[in-house]
């Protein structure tokens, strides 16, 4: 099963696509998966290529309790989705060139490749 890692260094793996769905499996300290699934719809994914496209340059906005004003996690959360999705997904878009990341302060922004 191919594996990946949030900008933050946390390895996960994943099965599927970004084209048609992902199924995340996250791990613990340990390199153990915890036992949950993430399951990240491939409609989800294509919102947020087209925010990225439209806007060249947002805040990821990860957190799932107050996500940033005006950031990708603000913008998922308010079609129902979790903002710590972005913590899988983008990583996946960059290893695609699709995007790159940087961090600023405490934030992470990601910007069209």
């Amino acid at each position: 099963m191919p594996y990946s890692n949030t900008f933050t260094g946390k390895r996960f793996y994943y099965d599927g696509e970004l084209n048609t769905g992902l199924k995340i499996y996250p791990l613990d300290d340990e390199n153990n998966k915890t036992g949950t699934i993430v399951r990240i719809d491939a409609d989800t994914i294509l919102f947020v290529k087209k925010v990225i496209n439209d806007k060249g340059n947002i805040k990821m906005g990860a957190c799932r309790d107050k996500p940033s004003p005006q950031s990708l996690g603000e913008m998922i959360s308010k079609r129902g989705k979790s903002p710590q999705w972005l913590s899988y997904m983008l990583p996946l878009l960059e290893e695609e060139n699709f995007l790159t990341h940087y961090k600023e302060g405490r934030c992470f922004w990601v910007k069209k490749a």
